[in-house]
């Protein structure tokens, strides 16, 4: 893919991170279970809710849907700034590039990724 993502040579779908799963972000993972890399909250991603962030299980993006507050350019259709999605704007992400083997992915009214039409890897 030319993205840091390791594809799986049979079938083409990303892989896992290295290493996910393991509590340590390591690599190309943003985060890895409690490890984001720091001590973030929804603050850090322009939300003005302060609740904190957690880690997709995928370990390939941070699960956003505890923030509240949208961004100031969420609900123009057009992912921006940190804003994960937007409408149907989903950035070019899908299931399968967050790390899950396939699904629907949608995006929350936050601006944020819905995984839950995804299926585990």
């Amino acid at each position: 893919m030319g993205d840091g993502v390791v594809d799986d040579p049979q079938t083409g779908d990303p892989l896992p991170a290295a290493g996910c799963g393991d509590g340590v972000a390591q690599g190309a993972e943003p985060c890895d279970g409690a490890d984001l890399r720091g001590s973030l909250t929804c603050t850090a991603f322009d939300y003005s809710g302060s609740e904190a962030v957690s880690c997709l299980p995928t370990c390939a993006a941070f699960d956003l849907s505890s923030c509240t507050g949208p961004m100031p350019t969420c609900g123009n259709g057009n992912a921006q700034q940190r804003e994960q999605c937007d409408g149907s704007d989903l950035d070019g992400a899908t299931c399968v590039t967050l790390g899950y083997s396939s699904g629907a992915l949608s995006c929350r009214a936050t601006c944020s990724f819905d995984v839950t039409g995804c299926t585990s890897p």
